[in-house]
């Protein structure tokens, strides 16, 4: 059990490796000895070896033979080495201009294992460049309902888990996925100089599309200043609620994460409306 909370509330320790532009190694040369020997083998079956003016002009044809072979298959191979190389240049030329397609693909990519399912959904420059990362995240149920503790002799227990400290444990977890979402974008797609992020949760005991799917979470992130954090030592809560932008919403003696109110924001409450719609 304490194994789990640590690993809800740590998510954002992770490293990420940056993207890096991929240069491949040139394919090695082909052996004409080895071609040589190929040729020398089927050629020279049944050919005696009292057919010696027979077998050195097979000799000397398999020499010269071989060297053009050999070179034949290195053009073959470098060919296909710089074909591939030009698809990964592209890409990469792509992906630091900036081309929403591109930056796309590399943070679906990029998401596609992560612990709270994200999507990429949209890119562009307004003022700087950005990229916006949807998380789905699960409800205030998703925590455990007992949490380790101690008997009064010292010996490891589970307590049954209260209210506040369900809640409280709920936004250190959203924290840490939002950060961590944050990072991995930022370290895969060199262009981006921003993450918007927002995060919608699900309830599946609602009898709404509205209550269904609600945003609990929107914020904007700078790589600048992400770049100075010393992250083992980062507040996934502070830094939820200290973000440009940050949109939360709490209520009550335990501070319960609620939906969003998105009235006053129509890009987001765009964006709510065709998730709802995509979703049925």
């Amino acid at each position: 059990m304490a194994r789990t909370e640590q690993a809800l509330v740590s998510l954002h320790h992770e490293e990420f490796r940056p993207a890096r532009h991929l240069v491949l190694p040139l394919p090695p040369q082909v052996d004409p000895g080895l071609i040589e020997q190929a040729m020398l083998a089927r050629r020279l079956a049944g050919v005696s070896p009292l057919q010696r003016a027979r077998r050195r002009e097979i000799k000397e044809w398999a020499a010269g033979a071989a060297k053009s072979e050999a070179a034949r298959q290195d053009q073959v191979h470098r060919t296909g080495r710089d074909q591939e190389q030009a698809k990964i240049d592209g890409f990469w030329n792509a992906l630091t201009a900036h081309e929403p397609n591109a930056v796309i693909a590399q943070l679906e990519l990029a998401f596609e294992d992560n612990r709270s399912p994200a999507a990429c959904m949209d890119v562009g420059q307004d003022p700087v460049r950005y990229a916006t990362a949807l998380v789905m995240y699960g409800p205030p149920q998703m925590i455990p309902d007992q949490r380790p503790d101690v008997t009064p002799g010292g010996l490891p227990t589970l307590r049954r888990r209260s209210r506040t400290d369900r809640d409280a444990l709920y936004i250190a977890a959203l924290g840490s996925t939002v950060l961590a979402t944050v990072k991995e974008g930022l370290a895969v797609a060199p262009s981006v100089e921003e993450m918007r992020v927002l995060v919608v949760s699900k309830n599946p005991q609602a009898l709404t599309p509205e209550t269904y799917l609600s945003a609990i979470y929107a914020a904007r992130f700078r790589r600048e200043t992400l770049r100075r954090w010393h992250w083992p030592l980062v507040d996934p809560v502070e830094a939820l609620l200290t973000a440009p932008d940050a949109m939360l919403r709490r209520k009550g003696a335990t501070r319960e994460v609620m939906p969003l109110d998105l009235s006053d924001d129509p890009d987001l409450s765009a964006l709510m409306e065709r998730l709802r719609s995509d979703l049925g």
